[in-house]
């Protein structure tokens, strides 16, 4: 069975991957539909029924200043807490940066690299320090102006 901290870690990566792209443009904004109203219903009701702080176009309020992020375009990010306590966050931007640097501003920043076991498939990172365990993906060439678009995922490991 799944320790807890994997399956958080699981579930966040999900949500990242589902949510993020979204975040991205890639599919119509609510904004672009309806107006900003609903979409700030539909915010609000999210981080009261699932504990999501969903941000377009910014990093969620609380994301950690100690987590460097690659210099470039925010396009949005969201926040979640769960009821066992465990907090994460998925942000997804557009750089120019590649993956090579955003590996070396990692671990400048005191993140080791993971060992994944052969399981990252091309364009993906795996970094962790004391606090943070940090995924996520680079995929080259797929944001706006042939950018780079990176999805983090980064997981506050428990105390």
């Amino acid at each position: 069975m799944p320790t807890p901290r994997l399956r958080t870690a699981a579930i966040l990566l999900g949500l990242g991957l589902v949510v993020t792209p979204a975040l991205s443009g890639c599919i119509p904004s609510v904004d672009d539909l309806v107006g900003g109203l609903v979409q700030e219903g539909i915010q609000s009701g999210l981080k009261e029924a699932t504990g999501l702080d969903y941000e377009v176009g910014s990093l969620p309020k609380d994301f950690p200043a100690d987590v460097p992020l690659a210099e470039g375009e925010i396009l949005g990010g969201v926040g979640v807490d769960t009821q066992e306590g465990a907090k994460g966050w998925a942000v997804q931007l557009a750089t120019d940066r590649s993956l090579e640097q955003i590996q070396a501003q990692l671990e400048a920043a005191g993140f080791a690299a993971l060992d994944s076991g052969g399981l990252v498939m091309p364009g993906m990172f795996m970094h962790e320090n004391d606090q943070y365990m940090i995924t996520g993906l680079v995929a080259e060439g797929e944001a706006d102006g042939g950018k780079n678009a990176v999805n983090y995922t980064v997981i506050l490991k428990s105390e």
